[in-house]
């Protein structure tokens, strides 16, 4: 057993390696570069603010000379700084780790609740209608997509039942908004309040960056004040 996942761990590091270098090159081929993402395409900089700017980014070496410098502090485990927020990478995925493994956890455990009982269910009905019945549904949930399906919970959850709130911040499942452990984070108000706000939406597709203005309740309208 031991040696099977040494073969595999061994195996694991050209395929990662070979994925790197795919990513670095087809980021490379994306018109623009790391100046034109943190300052824009309509900034005013002579061109020694330029060149300093390409010299403190790296982008003065060719390619081959900045992936190198890339794969060296990626081991290190620095990932360089957010052309957004300005911090370190590896800080920003940290930060955002708990809500993924949140995520994640919950995905596991309703696709065991679900897969597990209607996989046994159809192999002790073999050829029968529930076991077409099983399949079907197997093959209807992996050809929607995600993103799909999770639009329309969150319209049917918060629009018309209006259980749950749309959106909101991170709230741990051991606390609420307020910090008082093992309460329930999803209050009606919240949710009644941001149901309302997304059936007074305008413009469902109007919002800011091309999201609907009443699926993101902190965000102002456009046009609002």
């Amino acid at each position: 057993m031991s040696r099977f996942l040494g073969q595999r761990l061994i195996s694991f590091i050209p395929t990662l390696f070979g994925v790197a270098v795919i990513v670095f090159l087809v980021m490379r081929l994306i018109p623009g570069d790391t100046i034109s993402a943190q300052i824009g395409t309509s900034a005013l900089l002579t061109e020694a603010q330029t060149q300093a700017l390409r010299a403190y980014y790296g982008l003065d070496k060719s390619v081959p000379e900045q992936f190198v410098s890339w794969l060296g502090n990626a081991v290190q485990g620095n990932l360089g700084t957010s052309v957004r927020s300005g911090k370190p990478v590896l800080g920003e995925i940290l930060n955002r780790f708990p809500l993924t493994a949140e995520l994640g956890i919950l995905a596991l455990l309703i696709g065991l609740s679900l897969g597990i009982p209607i996989g046994v269910f159809t192999a002790t009905r073999r050829g029968t209608l529930a076991d077409a019945a099983g399949q079907m549904f197997a093959l209807f949930g992996l050809a929607i997509p995600n993103f799909w399906l999770g639009t329309l919970f969150i319209l049917v959850l918060s629009v018309v039942f209006r259980t749950l709130p749309n959106s909101g911040d991170y709230t741990s499942f051991f606390e609420t908004r307020a910090g008082e452990p093992g309460a329930d984070a999803f209050s009606g108000a919240d949710a009644r309040a941001g149901a309302d706000r997304l059936d007074r939406a305008d413009n469902p597709l109007g919002g800011a960056r091309g999201v609907a203005p009443g699926l993101c309740p902190d965000r102002p309208r456009q046009g609002s004040a």
